[in-house]
């Protein structure tokens, strides 16, 4: 029997094992011949395959993605759990969940798992490479200011915020928190084309991401020499391109390890027959950012949950930062749907996990459209399964606007 799909295919070679035999002499009339020499290779059992899922947290986000998709009628939702400082998937929560017994009773595009193999714009969770570019390039700092309206042309192209909003003095970390696309590209149109894409690629961008699942999505990212004159503002927030929710995990990953990069991984290493474990080696690390840059955008991230649209992903007594990301998507029919996301890292004095809760075309009213509970619920869970003690640092937010005055309508 040989693996047919997932890790028992990409494993064959550690599960089968090698079969046995035996030589010997027989007569004619297919006897063994007593007392002749007989060779015998022992049969070697195959490796038992360690995985870095956490099945508590796995099912509870499993469940959680199943929850939701449920709540919204979404297409899917999907709920990854990686560790910071290892790159380990901790878990990977789809809510079609096939049945190994009975898998034509799954549709054939859910039979793999949503969060390696379904790419998608992710909107403003794609902001988070943008900003650290520009901070890793000096081009910006947390507190400069930007005049933001709602609605401005660049180059003949307008670009709106999704929800209209008075002309603010902001802080540039202000402008993260709040998502404002206005702001976000006079940000990135600090940097070249080139620049904020050799960035994107850095952060993973275009590449699949191999687990050992296969079906693995490289997403789309076209070259900056081949963007059109809107996409070149688009992609600073997004849209654009296309990414799967383990580029979106791998990415925050990045930005929460001191700006190196791990390849994720989902196999801790392979049990021998005798019990031993073999290890696997290292992940690859890349360092894209500088230390400094990640340390400045977990604070931005932090103003994301403590000022901006994230306020709803707080969790009592931890420090938590991310990016909520909502994402127009596409059909042949031209961008007829959305994507809900957040990205979040806790506990930030010492960053641990990463959860990304990413919801695709869910159905209803928008304004109720929400992955914060989903969230909130997988980090929670894996904070308290691994024992992380309750924050004891103050918050390091940085202001949102330029002045006293911090509360302002949206």
């Amino acid at each position: 029997m040989v693996g047919a799909e997932g890790l028992e295919l990409s494993q064959e070679d550690h599960l089968a094992g090698t079969a046995g035999g035996r030589k010997y002499e027989i007569s004619a009339d297919g006897v063994r011949i007593p007392v002749t020499e007989v060779e015998e290779t022992p049969a070697v059992n195959g490796q038992d395959v360690i995985l870095t899922i956490d099945s508590d947290i796995n099912y509870v986000a499993q469940r959680a993605a199943e929850k939701k998709q449920a709540q919204f009628n979404a297409e899917w939702v999907s709920v990854i759990a990686m560790e910071v400082k290892t790159g380990k998937i901790l878990a990977i929560g789809d809510s079609a969940e096939l049945d190994p017994n009975d898998p034509g009773a799954t549709a054939p595009e859910f039979r793999r798992s949503t969060s390696i193999t379904r790419a998608f714009e992710p909107g403003s969770t794609g902001k988070a490479p943008i900003f650290a570019a520009a901070l890793d390039q000096g081009v910006i700092k947390p507190t400069d200011e930007f005049t933001v309206p709602n609605k401005k042309t660049f180059t003949k192209e307008t670009i709106n915020d999704s929800l209209e909003h008075a002309t603010y003095d902001m802080t540039a970390a202000g402008i993260f928190a709040r998502s404002y696309n206005t702001g976000t590209v006079m940000v990135g149109n600090k940097m070249s084309k080139q620049t904020r894409y050799d960035y994107m690629r850095a952060f993973g961008l275009g590449t699949p991401i191999q687990v050992g699942l296969n079906g693995a999505s490289a997403g789309q990212l076209a070259a900056p020499e081949n963007w059109d004159r809107r996409q070149q503002y688009t992609t600073m927030f997004g849209q654009g391109y296309s990414q799967t929710v383990l580029h979106t995990a791998s990415i925050f990953q990045t930005l929460a390890n001191g700006g190196v990069r791990l390849s994720p991984s989902l196999i801790e290493g392979y049990r021998n027959d005798d019990g031993s474990v073999t290890k696997i080696p290292d992940p690859e690390e890349k360092r894209v950012v500088k230390e400094s840059t990640s340390k400045e955008m977990l604070k931005i991230m932090e103003s994301v949950v403590d000022f901006g649209t994230g306020y709803k992903e707080a969790i009592p007594g931890y420090r938590v930062g991310g990016k909520t990301g909502t994402g127009q998507a596409a059909s042949a029919k031209g961008y007829d749907g959305y994507t809900y996301s957040f990205a979040g890292v806790a506990p930030l004095e010492d960053p641990q996990f990463v959860v990304v809760a990413t919801m695709y075309r869910p159905k209803g009213n928008w304004k109720d459209f929400s992955v914060a509970d989903t969230f909130t619920d997988v980090m929670s869970h894996t904070l308290n399964t691994f024992n992380v003690p309750p924050s004891t640092t103050k918050s390091e937010a940085y202001d949102v606007f330029v002045g006293k005055e911090q509360k302002k309508s949206w």
